[in-house]
């Protein structure tokens, strides 16, 4: 399973940095790599599509990042939810999620390069 930056993600869902990793914070996202705050973090595939997923139900909807996450997780393991006593359901279509997904992560692997670690060469 391919792992990605926390830049590169960032990226690719259309949020700031500083967004992200506060989100990934203040929430356990399963896939996520852990570290300190500010530091970048290894995101696992299935856990960018979480995140896509609650992106796009807290834009649609207006809920918290919380039930956001948490209800992609179970879209993420059925095809179809059920709130409100059974009457709101909500269905994903993961293919076409991980599609959309995959061409803004191959757009970003040409905009995010890693920093150089190590001391600098010397110029002679």
């Amino acid at each position: 399973m391919p792992l990605y930056s926390s830049k590169t993600a960032a990226l690719v869902l259309g949020l700031s940095a500083k967004e992200l990793d506060n989100l990934l914070s203040r929430l356990s996202v399963a896939g996520v790599g852990g570290g300190p705050q500010g530091r970048d973090r290894r995101i696992g595939s299935e856990a960018l599509l979480r995140i896509a997923i609650a992106r796009d139900l807290r834009s649609t909807f207006g809920c918290s990042w919380k039930r956001a996450i948490a209800a992609a997780a179970e879209l993420q393991t059925q095809p179809e939810v059920r709130t409100g006593g059974g009457l709101v359901a909500m269905r994903l279509t993961a293919s076409t999620f991980r599609e959309r997904l995959q061409e803004s992560l191959a757009e970003a692997s040409e905009y995010v390069v890693p920093r150089r670690r190590g001391r600098p060469s010397r110029s002679r």
